[in-house]
């Protein structure tokens, strides 16, 4: 372990001392002032480029800053340059120059540009210069022109962005521009390809294709305080459509399989991706995004989202496929208008063989633990269908959303179990056997809108305000269930409690409805006093309304032991329903206060709060009149915040926050009156119907402070959250001679909570393209919860740390490396047993490198070394390491061959150490283990009308 972390550090020491390793050869400098041959003011957006007289390549460029000052340096000696000076309404200013060792300074003094139209409307004689501005300041908005910069031929927009002045790609994929960072990447002012992942567009476009890339920043709809930054890319007119993907294939040892494909396309108005995945290589993509990023042009680099998971259990054999479109009505960008749909639909199936060893300690007493050993073996197989659609439609006055979406999902699982339990000074007591099938199948329907109104500026003077939302939703789920249980218990002390079942659950059915209605006015404040804004203070209601309707059908059935027939069980068969009312009106109001100076800073403080009262009614029927329950609860559940924010411009920018807020949780049928399926060996739940809701209380003071300057960023932020419910909910627990658990919930005040969060994260760019990223985070949940064992109150104090620390290191995307380190640690005592306590620890180390050398090799390789114990069980050990080198070739860097090692130490071990309250588990499963793989890949892509 120690050598790898010196090992680690020395190698990123090396690098960071190569990577100030700079060039000598530029050490040139021109600087000037650019102003209006006119009004003598100064051109603070004119564009200032120096090229290469020879062949007209750019070397550098820059903006004057707010004195018409600029400054270009790093340029050649030796060789004749050319300055450049553009802005918007005036000739080109051209000058030719050369720097020697003698003179590697030059100052032009002041440089007069000409309007291009002179007050009589004679067009003045421009020069002609065949040199494209590499950038200029539209209004608010950065321009950089793409065709001003030479690249490869198949670079891309990512490789583009590396080159411009104030852009710095990560080594994670964030886009910071000035050392703010960018939000979102959009291509012709629109998401691209349903998503705002600047990895789609920047990693797929090629720099060919495009026209400009600008930047600029945006005010946050829902705080109109606060701002963000935005990169969008223009297309060239005749790249306006086209299409890219990725079609590859993998064969392995020990049968080892892969096959993925993605093809993306895209017009002026329509944008669609299409995806498909299959392998036996622990390779799940949630989503489409996933595997719409795995298949980018430029590859997956240091990425690790889509790649064999060496931690997930059992074998797996998984498959997916998807759609996802865009389509905009209005094709070109407009202030406030759009209408756009848009649709995905995903479909994923996994058939796992899992084989679990198991070890659960529960503390019964101060020195008495219950020990279970658990050896199982499960099939099981899922297949997921989610669709989604939504329609947007906004214009100057209104906003409209309209979403619908439709899961369907099928499961099915047959296990079997045996498990042996002993305890402590006693030794064996009981152990069981069952084997349990089951299938469900899951559906669920939603519908909603949503509908805002904004006032024009003609009814800003009307006392009755027009701003409101509302909104609407309606979601339907079914659930329909087949299962079988044959279980046998043996106990060990007393013969006459074994037990056999052979029950069958022939239905499973459940079925629900579900209305939210949801209202929001903000125009209290001028309805009070005729005014928009009354010294800051802005007032409004809002509300909403959930009537949710649910029934269930349950046929349950066992066999006779002598007539080997299945009868109906009376108690287990059941038909219930299931009303709730949830109502929840809200006034809230606000004031704020702020302070600004323009380029200089933003200063402001918000005061908000939440009015809220809750009223719930919940009203259960059943065949069984024990489960005939109503109640009716109204609770005052308020929330409140205050806000600081301080943006000095240039320099940092500061937040701090304090929220209060309150939250009632109510108890549902399970709790209060369930039926209790007896062949459920091990555990036995009871009902209560003394049980209250539990209110919880909560407290928040968080921070974060960001350097705005415009390199080496850094950023830092704390959460401390304090917590308290009141009538708690929690489990009383009985456990027999035999170890079966019979548990009831009750109420129990002293449930409190404590948790705290920071991270830091720091950015240098040691110079352009060469970064190194550090980034840590700790966080520790501190909780206190009582709960009685055996009639004993008992609290468990337990403590949650979670520590994460990254450094990363890239220079161009030529060289990624990447060192991460985790340590989780849990421990937990118990007061009522005399301190006695569990502990489990769980930690990491792990180094990955890409590198891209020579010129269409990539060379990757991740190495993780794991280490988990528990209390005072000896430590468990287990290095993964994974390698592989690809080959790209063709005229267009299209088609790739991969050749991959996976577990090349074969040490891989599914180990799972958990903890919690009384109780501790420790899991090993089979898993994923060596295998060697090669893979094909094609990367078709064409961006442009057919000549």
């Amino acid at each position: 372990m120690r050598k790898a972390i010196l090992l680690t550090c020395c190698a990123c020491y090396s690098l960071l001392v190569f990577a100030q390793t700079d060039s000598t050869g530029n050490i040139g400098i021109v600087k000037g002032k650019a102003k209006d041959s006119v009004y003598n003011f100064m051109l603070t957006s004119a564009t200032v480029a120096v090229y290469l007289d020879s062949d007209s390549s750019l070397i550098q460029f820059s903006l004057p800053d707010n004195f018409g000052e600029f400054t270009i340096g790093k340029l050649p000696l030796g060789k004749r340059l050319r300055l450049i000076i553009s802005h918007v309404g005036y000739t080109t200013f051209l000058k030719k120059f050369s720097l020697s060792n003698d003179k590697k300074e030059l100052d032009l003094g002041l440089l007069y540009l000409f309007q291009a139209v002179q007050k009589d409307g004679n067009t003045l004689e421009e020069v002609i210069v065949k040199s494209v501005p590499p950038m200029r300041m539209n209004g608010d908005t950065v321009e950089f022109n793409a065709d001003a910069f030479r690249m490869d031929v198949n670079a891309t927009a990512e490789d583009l962005m590396r080159r411009l002045p104030g852009f710095t790609v990560w080594g994670d994929g964030e886009i910071t521009y000035n050392g703010k960072k960018i939000n979102a990447v959009m291509v012709e002012g629109k998401p691209f390809m349903g998503t705002n992942d600047p990895a789609i567009a920047t990693r797929n476009l090629p720099k060919e294709a495009l026209d400009k890339i600008q930047v600029y920043q945006q005010r946050d709809e829902k705080n109109p305080l606060d701002s963000t930054m935005f990169a969008n890319i223009r297309l060239k007119d005749d790249k306006k459509m086209g299409y890219f993907g990725k079609l590859s294939g993998s064969l392995g040892t020990d049968g080892r399989y892969a096959a993925d494909g993605m093809l993306s396309g895209f017009n002026r108005k329509l944008q669609i991706n299409t995806v498909g995945a299959l392998n036996n290589i622990n390779k799940l993509a949630p989503d489409i995004d996933v595997l719409v990023k795995n298949g980018s042009y430029k590859g997956e680099g240091a990425n690790a989202d889509y790649q064999s998971d060496f931690s997930m259990r059992g074998l797996n054999k998984t498959a997916a496929a998807g759609a996802k479109m865009q389509y905009d009505f209005i094709p070109e960008v407009e202030y406030r208008r759009t209408s756009r749909i848009n649709a995905d639909y995903f479909l994923k199936g996994n058939n796992s063989l899992i084989n679990n060893t198991s070890l659960f300690n529960s503390f019964l007493e101060a020195d008495t633990v219950l020990s279970k050993r658990s050896v199982q073996v499960a099939d099981n197989k899922t297949w997921d269908q989610k669709m989604n659609g939504k329609y947007t439609w906004n214009s100057e006055r209104t906003d409209l959303v309209l979403t619908a979406s439709l899961n369907r999902g099928k499961d099915n699982s047959l296990s079997e179990t045996h498990d042996e339990q002993d305890k402590t000074g006693v030794g064996a007591i009981s152990s069981s056997v069952s084997r349990i099938e089951s299938e469900t199948k899951k559906n669920r329907l939603d519908i909603g809108l949503e509908y805002t109104n904004r006032d024009n500026d003609w009814n800003m003077k009307k006392r009755i305000a027009g701003d409101f939302t509302v909104g609407y939703r309606f979601s339907a789920e079914s659930g329909d269930g087949y299962s079988r249980n044959q279980s046998q218990f043996i106990s060990n002390i007393h013969s006459s409690d074994n037990k056999e079942f052979d029950r069958i659950f022939e239905q499973r059915n459940a079925h629900s409805g579900t209305h939210t209605i949801t209202a929001r006015y903000p125009g209290l404040t001028r309805l009070f006093f005729n005014k928009r804004s009354f010294s800051g203070i802005q007032m409004g209601l809002s509300g909403s309304l959930i009537l949710k309707n649910e029934d269930y059908t349950d046929k349950v059935t066992d066999r006779d032991a002598v007539t080997k027939e299945y009868n109906i069980n009376n108690y287990l068969t059941n038909n219930r329903e299931l009303s709730t009312f949830n109502l929840q009106p809200v006034f809230y109001i606000s004031k704020n206060f702020q302070r600004t100076l323009t380029n200089r800073y933003n200063k402001w403080v918000s005061f908000s709060a939440n009015f809220r009262n809750q009223y719930f009614n919940f009203d259960h029927r059943s065949r069984h009149n024990f489960q005939n329950i109503s109640y009716k609860y109204s609770y005052f559940v308020p929330d409140a915040a205050i806000e600081y924010y301080n943006h000095q411009y240039g320099s940092y920018e500061l937040r701090f926050n304090l929220d209060f807020s309150t939250s009632v949780t109510y108890p549902g049928i399970n709790s209060l009156a369930p039926l209790v399926d007896s062949s459920n060996l091990w555990y036995i739940h009871r009902g209560n119907l003394m049980i209250k809701p539990q209110y919880k209380k909560e407290l928040s003071l968080g921070g974060a402070f960001t350097t705005r300057k415009s390199k080496n960023q850094l950023r830092f932020d704390a959460t401390v959250k304090l917590g308290k419910i009141n009538n708690s909910f929690a489990d009383s627990t009985l456990y027999n001679k035999e170890g079966v658990r019979t548990v009831y919930t009750v109420n129990v005040d002293g449930n409190k909570f404590v948790n705290i969060e920071s991270g830091i994260r720091k950015y240098i760019e040691i110079r352009k393209n060469t970064t190194l990223e550090v980034n840590g985070r700790y966080s520790i949940n501190i909780s206190e919860e009582p709960q009685y064992v055996n009639n004993t109150l008992n609290t468990s104090i337990g403590s949650y740390q979670n520590l994460l620390f990254y450094l990363g290191f890239g220079h161009k995307d030529l060289l990624n490396v990447k060192t991460e380190a985790g340590l989780r640690i849990y421990n937990s005592r118990q007061e009522g047993f005399d301190n006695n306590s569990f502990k489990s620890t769980n930690s990491y180390l792990r180094l990955i490198t890409a590198l891209q050398f020579p010129k269409h090799f990539a060379w990757n390789t991740n190495l993780t070394y794991n280490k988990s114990n528990s209390n005072n069980s000896d430590a468990l050990y287990f290095t993964i390491w994974n390698a592989s080198l690809s080959y790209r070739f063709l005229k267009g860097n299209n088609a790739e061959i991969k050749l991959a090692a996976l577990d090349i130490l074969r040490q891989n071990k599914g180990i799972v150490n958990t903890a919690s309250a009384n109780s501790q588990t420790l899991t090993t499963s089979n898993v994923l283990q060596q295998y060697y793989m090669i893979t094909l890949s094609y990367y078709p892509r064409k961006f442009g009308k057919k000549e």
